[in-house]
């Protein structure tokens, strides 16, 4: 017990140890408020990151529908529970565009980010460690998860889905069909189904510490990348990178309006995703271990907390 929680702890050593970071800035950044959405029967994507260095479009980094917590968690590398702050930094949207410059690397964006944050929010804050409880994921059952077939869309490209939510295909598990070469999490009526499509241990623990607001180690010896799929009871808030940040694509369906169904602003029935009755699926630790043949165990660790001491609701203008 006392050799698995040192493990832990070294993998959890707080950036706040680490050198000041050398200052890197967009060339050009444009940063509009997002248009809220509308209607009582929605479709959701967020995206993340779109673009930048890696993809097919080095020079071009978007980020749509992006609240301040998304932004963080990317310019800092962390999750929305290590950052401590107001509580609209998730409500606060924005549409981010970004000129990169020729030859960045992911960390040179990862700085550009934060400068963004800090030129045009204000942002003043402090990375402090702490500690916290923490999983360490592990093999319960060996040979449940299979090494990937699937070559990985370019997170870039813009998804079509049967040409918008009114034509989406249901699937025999009572969500709707989804490209089988995206990584996606599609949360409907109270569920969450998780496709994963090429996907290593480290992309995986990234995802559920997001899901848990808590770190997770990888404890599994597993070294391939994976294709699977994870159906569980859906966490409020949480998408693939816990409310912004993280990777994949978050996808919500709301088939009631506030007014109930057949209300005001209650879902088009002529939809084939209305009246879809799920039964309830399981909480996710239990459907990692059942599903994936995966188990989440309980320690102690540390962590970094970001604390917010400044960032201002609006930007200054373009």
């Amino acid at each position: 017990m006392k050799k698995s929680l040192a493990v832990v702890f070294a993998c959890l050593l707080p950036v706040a140890a680490l050198a000041v970071e050398p200052k890197k800035t967009f060339e050009v950044a444009s940063v509009k408020p997002s248009t809220p959405p509308g209607g009582g029967n929605m479709v959701r994507m967020m995206m993340g990151s779109r673009f930048g260095p890696g993809t097919e479009d080095p020079t071009r980094w978007v980020c749509d529908n992006c609240p301040l917590s998304m932004l963080l968690t990317q310019a800092y590398n962390l999750k929305r529970f290590q950052i401590a702050g107001p509580a609209w930094l998730n409500n606060e949207r924005f549409d981010i565009s970004a000129r990169v410059a020729a030859g960045s690397t992911k960390d040179d964006l990862r700085l550009m980010q934060k400068s963004l944050l800090e030129e045009r929010f204000g942002l003043q804050a402090r990375l402090e460690p702490k500690e916290m409880q923490v999983f360490d994921l592990v093999v319960a059952k060996a040979g449940k998860l299979k090494e990937s077939t699937t070559t990985p869309a370019d997170p870039g490209k813009p998804l079509s889905i049967g040409g918008g939510p009114m034509q989406m295909k249901m699937g025999a598990d009572g969500f709707p069909d989804l490209p089988k070469d995206r990584t996606m999490t599609f949360v409907m009526n109270g569920n969450a189904k998780h496709q994963a499509v090429g996907e290593d241990m480290t992309q995986f623990t990234s995802f559920l510490s997001a899901q848990l607001d808590k770190p997770v180690t990888d404890s599994t010896g597993l070294k391939g990348k994976y294709d699977y799929t994870l159906t569980y009871a859906a966490i409020s808030g949480r998408g693939p990178g816990g409310g912004g940040g993280g990777g994949g694509m978050m996808m919500v369906m709301r088939t009631d309006g506030p007014g109930g169904r057949g209300g005001p602003g209650g879902g088009d029935h002529s939809n084939p995703i209305d009246n879809v009755e799920l039964e309830s699926a399981p909480p996710l630790q239990k459907a990692v271990q059942d599903q994936l043949g995966l188990r989440l165990e309980a320690k102690k660790g540390m962590a970094d907390m970001l604390y917010i001491d400044k960032l201002e609701k609006t930007p200054t203008e373009n």
